[in-house]
């Protein structure tokens, strides 16, 4: 091998590391957070959290309004209405508070970014350049197609100029062709 062909090896591989580079960079400034290691109980929960809210709320909510209503049932005095609407009213606030307090976190995590291990961005680093890959072999093979298709052409040109089916009709203007 050639030292200049060694040189364009080492250009190569230094421009792939350069894009695998850009690539991670990309995945961190993408509004995660990477975290070292395995993601804790703590980071799953408000990744779920930031991504399922109202799961949460229904998950949380419905159990505190069934508990709100239990409680009323010490109440003898009460009428079954007036627990009903003790219930909406506690419920409702109960519920309220709830939604603010996870629109908020959910408003943080989502400014912050969400949490990712050092693997995850690895991965989408592969991911990328797996597609970069993929992206560039199809644009070579559609130039190969591309240059097969126009030397077909020119060859079915040559084969009609020989056989007299067309002619040129200046020859400073070589490219227009006119059928006979």
């Amino acid at each position: 091998m050639t030292d200049r062909g060694a040189l364009t090896i080492q250009e190569n591989v230094e421009k792939e590391r350069e894009i695998a580079g850009k690539f991670r960079e990309s995945v961190v400034n993408s509004g995660v957070r990477v975290v070292p290691g395995e993601l804790g109980v703590h980071h799953r929960l408000a990744n779920f959290w930031q991504e399922n809210p109202f799961k949460i709320l229904g998950a949380i909510g419905v159990p505190t309004v069934f508990y709100i209503f239990k409680g009323r049932e010490g109440q003898q005095h009460l009428q079954f209405q007036s627990k009903l609407m003790h219930t909406r009213v506690f419920g409702q606030f109960a519920v309220i508070t709830m939604l603010l307090s996870l629109m908020g976190f959910k408003e943080y995590m989502d400014r912050s970014g969400k949490f990712i291990t050092e693997g995850d961005v690895q991965a989408r680093v592969a991911q990328m350049q797996q597609s970069r890959s993929e992206l560039l072999y199809r644009l070579h093979r559609d130039r190969i197609d591309a240059e097969r298709l126009a030397d077909k052409r020119r060859q079915a040109h040559e084969q009609d100029m020989k056989m007299g089916a067309v002619k040129k009709t200046n020859a400073s203007k070589a490219s227009i062709i006119d059928t006979v």
